[in-house]
């Protein structure tokens, strides 16, 4: 099994405690966990898989789904979508 760091097991804990992502982080914040919540920025595939208890693939292809439907949004309000 990888080992991931100790604010990456501890936001696995509280999400899995609380429910969801803000909410964890809110609870880690108030607990002097983290600092920010700019210090869980910049997470892998594997790592934001490992805390939602999925594959790093299925947050991949999460991922692609949500840019599709972000850029159908952004082509039906005629706006200009930005490079993702």
């Amino acid at each position: 099994m990888k080992k991931y760091n100790k604010k990456i097991v501890l936001l696995r804990k509280y999400y899995k405690k609380y429910g969801n992502y803000d909410n964890a982080v809110l609870h880690m914040l108030k607990d002097n966990i983290i600092k920010n919540k700019e210090e869980l920025t910049g997470l892998t595939l594997d790592e934001i898989g490992y805390v939602l208890g999925i594959t790093r693939e299925r947050v991949r292809q999460l991922e692609a789904q949500a840019k599709k439907k972000f850029k159908q949004y952004c082509l039906k309000q005629k706006k200009d979508f930005p490079t993702i």
